[in-house]
């Protein structure tokens, strides 16, 4: 922390001049400029812990998290109030239930999903809530029959914009048997899942939030975070720990003309987990930089900081620090953006580096935005990284691709990298039918040999045919593999049968 006392006076006295050249140029800017005004989320926050506020931002490494709503949105910007309700039940037969090894033998499964959802809308805010739970009757191989209120979920978000003001958040809870959760309904903000099995019970509590005030005036901030906790319950695996994660950052940004903005600001994260080496990590970070236009299409930021990484276990400390710094030039076309950036950051293990090259697009039949590009250290290979978000529109159907692949540092202080891919396509049959096949798989490798890789892969392929104007049938398979190097694969086959009911309600 001595280290960083320098640069933080050094930060006091930048911000002080420069809020003072900004106070004396305010009295000659006019408040209606023929230059293009600067574009808000200015801050070069360059690190995957916290949420990615900005896609523009391709040497940002993010991953976005969590499965697709649980219950339709309200059209943006639309004012209103609405209320659903849904009651799904479905019997499931399937042969390995909880994905051992050597399945204990043939389960059958009576789900019963209740849910309820909440949103309203005004001009200048919105709110959401969805919950559900799961009351599940079983016949198990080895266990018996039992019936449980299991697999608990809430979501709750808020957003709220004012002018040049803006304040957001949202949080999102699951209580679940381990026996039946899936690791990829719940991917961490780098990728990571957890490879469960066995026994026990899953408890995970995640949140964003952020703010940004002012965003066209002298002086502006913004903040945004990530808070995650994970906590295990009478688990079977060794492998499953508690583990809690917070990350924060701030930038005050100070207007020197309506098309450039200077930047100051700071990063503070921290990691913990609850087992034999009780990881303790600390990260920090101070930042300064400048963000213009360059022309009527042309977007420059750039930045600079110091970043230290204070790593304690119980087998050894770790202490890692350096300057960083980073680039990002945004092109606006005709319909999208091309972006190009480069970037360095710190972790456990020392300075690593990423280049991208990114790209949007938007066509009346789909979109696409994606970043592509490669990481590296002076001990590892260079590691390809990047993201994609891509949908297409049928004239009766839609496709959509989701894909992200992040490097970082695990729990152990093992170079990591984090692959993850979403594919669906759904289909109408007719008026009153419809199929659709969804397939999802994620994979942690590592640049160390000797350590155990895992992945998962999920494919489901189901028929949905309404009955009534409510209520609808549904049927299909779904398949499910279990895969590492330290143990035998594990798969399972299922068949589904079940029934659905909506009720929706405009307040």
């Amino acid at each position: 922390m001595k280290r960083m006392r320098p640069a933080i006076a050094l930060g006091l006295a930048t911000g002080l001049g420069v809020a003072a050249v900004t106070a004396a140029a305010q009295s000659t800017t006019p408040a209606q400029s023929a230059n293009p005004p600067l574009l808000t989320g200015t801050n070069p926050i360059n690190n995957s812990a916290v949420r990615n506020v900005n896609r523009n931002q391709p040497f940002r490494q993010f991953f976005l998290t969590g499965a697709r709503p649980a219950f339709s949105r309200l059209s943006l910007g639309a004012p209103g109030r609405r209320q659903t309700a849904s009651y799904n039940t479905n019997i499931e037969f399937n042969d390995n239930y909880d994905l051992r090894e050597d399945s204990l033998g043939n389960a059958l499964i009576w789900n019963n999903i209740l849910g309820y959802g909440i949103e309203r809308r005004s001009l200048t805010d919105e709110f959401t809530f969805d919950g559900l739970v799961n009351v599940r009757a079983t016949d198990l191989p080895t266990f018996g029959n039992d019936v449980e209120a299991d697999d608990w979920r809430f979501n709750l978000g808020y957003l709220r914009v004012v002018g040049d003001n803006s304040l957001d958040f949202d949080v999102r809870y699951q209580n679940v048997d381990v026996a039946f959760f899936n690791p990829l309904s719940d991917l961490d903000i780098n990728g990571d899942f957890d490879d469960t099995f066995g026994q026990g019970r899953r408890e995970s509590m995640r949140g964003n939030f952020g703010a940004s005030l002012n965003q066209n005036g002298p002086v502006s901030f913004d903040l945004v975070g990530y808070l995650s906790r994970v906590n295990f319950y009478d688990t079977t695996d060794p492998s499953l720990n508690d583990r809690d994660r917070a990350d924060i950052a701030a930038d005050f940004g100070f207007a020197l003309s309506p098309i450039l903005k200077l930047t100051a600001g700071g990063f503070y994260g921290r990691r913990t987990e609850d087992d034999a080496d009780d990881l303790d990590s600390t990260h920090r970070r101070l930042n300064f930089g400048m963000d213009g236009l360059v022309n009527q299409r042309m977007r420059l930021r750039a930045w600079v900081g110091y970043s230290e990484v204070d790593t304690k276990r119980n087998s050894g400390d770790k202490f890692q620090s350096g300057y960083v710094g980073g680039f990002n030039v945004t092109v606006a076309q005709k319909n999208g953006d091309f972006r190009f950036g480069a970037s360095s950051r710190y972790d456990e293990n020392g300075l690593r580096l990423d280049t991208t090259v990114g790209k949007s697009l938007n066509w009346d039949s789909g979109s696409l935005d994606g970043n592509i590009g490669v990481s590296g250290t002076d001990t590892t290979d260079l590691r390809l990284i990047g993201d994609l978000a891509y949908t297409y529109n049928l004239k009766n159907g839609q496709f959509w691709a989701d894909f992200a692949q992040i490097t970082g540092v695990d729990q152990n202080g093992d170079n990591v990298i984090n692959t993850a891919l979403d594919l669906g396509y759904r289909q109408a049959v007719n008026s009153v039918s419809s199929f659709n096949i969804g397939v999802g798989g994620a994979l942690q490798r590592y640049d160390s040999s000797g350590k155990t890789e895992k992945d998962r892969f999920n494919l489901t392929a189901a028929y949905n045919h309404a009955l009534t104007r409510d209520w609808s049938l549904n049927t299909g398979y779904r398949y499910r593999l279990r895969d590492t190097e330290a143990q035998d694969r594990a798969q399972s086959n299922a068949v589904f049968l079940g029934l659905g009911r909506n009720w929706q309600s405009d307040l």
